[in-house]
């Protein structure tokens, strides 16, 4: 992680992204001390924890944010052909995969769960894309995102 910070550190201080850009992180479960990393490396990101809530809360630059609100913004993006995935990206076919296998499941207690359910598939860069919408929406839409 350490050489990760490093690398973006490098290009939050120089080139185009030079004060055009915010740093959103997953501090969910073991990002907490990623964050901290970032934090510690002289960057100020937004750190956001996914729960199973019912409203988004922060204090300062720490969300909380239910997962349905993560979710539910990249779907209406996606629906709404605001949000598409360029090919020229070299995850694309990944992302799109991640997308495909992505469901919401209602339990018998009426709680809604969020993920890839096929053994060893994953749902990480539809989360991370997530997470990237859905900040860009909540500062006021019209935001441009970039993965690194």
């Amino acid at each position: 992680y350490p050489v990760i910070v490093e690398q973006v550190a490098g290009m939050l201080r120089q080139g185009p992204l030079v004060g055009r850009c915010r740093l959103v992180v997953d501090a969910t479960g073991v990002g907490a001390p990623v964050v901290d990393l970032f934090r510690q490396g002289g960057m100020s990101p937004i750190g956001v924890t996914t729960t199973g809530g019912n409203t988004p809360t922060h204090e300062g630059a720490n969300w909380l944010v239910p997962k349905r609100d993560l979710v539910s913004t990249m779907q209406v993006l996606l629906q709404s052909r605001r949000l598409m995935v360029a090919e020229e990206l070299p995850e694309a076919p990944l992302l799109v995969k991640e997308l495909l296998d992505f469901q919401v499941k209602i339990t018998m207690a009426a709680h809604d769960i969020y993920g890839a359910w096929r053994e060893g598939q994953h749902d990480d860069l539809v989360l991370a894309t997530a997470l990237a919408v859905w900040f860009g929406e909540r500062m006021g839409g019209g935001l441009r995102v970039l993965f690194l």
